[in-house]
C-alpha cells in the first residue's frame, strides 16, 4: 500500500524573509563600496579639504616650534610634515584652479621648511607662518 503525502509549499513568510535577508547583504554591499567616494566631490573641494588641514597643521607647527626651540620634546616637525602632505594632496587641483597661489602657497612652505632646517630662531620662523595661514584663510574665504 502506497501512502500518498502531498507536497507541502513553500511559505510566503519564509521566501519573504529570505528575500529580506538578500537585500540587507546586497545594501551593505553597496554601503561598502561606495564608502571611499564621498558624493559630489568636486576639485575646489578637494583643495578646501587639504588647505584646512595645512592650515591646522601650521597651527600645531606655531605652537610647538617654540618648544623645539627651548630644547624641550616638541611634535613641531610631524606639524610640519602633515603641512606639507596636505599641500601636496592639494596640488595638483589647486594648480588648475589657481597657478598663481598653488606656486605662492608652495613657496611660502618651502622657506619656512628651510628655515626650520637652519634652525633659525622663533622670532624668524613664526611670522612667515602666521601670513600663509593667512592666505590660507583668505583663498578659502572665497567661494
Amino acid at each position: 500500500m502506497a501512502v500518498y503525502r502531498e507536497k507541502k509549499r513553500p511559505r510566503l513568510l519564509v521566501l519573504g524573509l529570505i528575500g529580506a535577508g538578500a537585500l540587507i547583504v546586497l545594501g551593505g554591499i553597496v554601503a561598502v563600496l561606495g564608502a571611499g567616494r564621498p558624493v559630489g566631490e568636486t576639485p575646489r573641494s578637494r583643495v578646501q579639504r587639504s588647505l584646512r588641514d595645512m592650515s591646522e597643521a601650521l597651527d600645531l607647527f606655531a605652537i610647538e616650534y617654540p618648544k623645539s626651540q627651548a630644547g624641550q620634546p616638541s611634535g613641531a616637525g610631524p606639524a610640519l610634515a602633515r603641512a606639507r602632505q596636505a599641500f601636496e594632496a592639494a596640488r595638483p587641483d589647486l594648480a588648475t584652479i589657481d597657478p598663481t597661489q598653488a606656486t605662492a602657497f608652495g613657496t611660502a612652505l618651502t622657506s619656512i621648511e628651510r628655515q626650520v632646517a637652519a634652525h633659525a630662531g622663533v622670532a624668524a620662523v613664526l611670522p612667515p607662518v602666521t601670513q600663509l595661514r593667512a592666505d590660507l584663510a583668505a583663498w578659502l574665504q572665497h567661494p
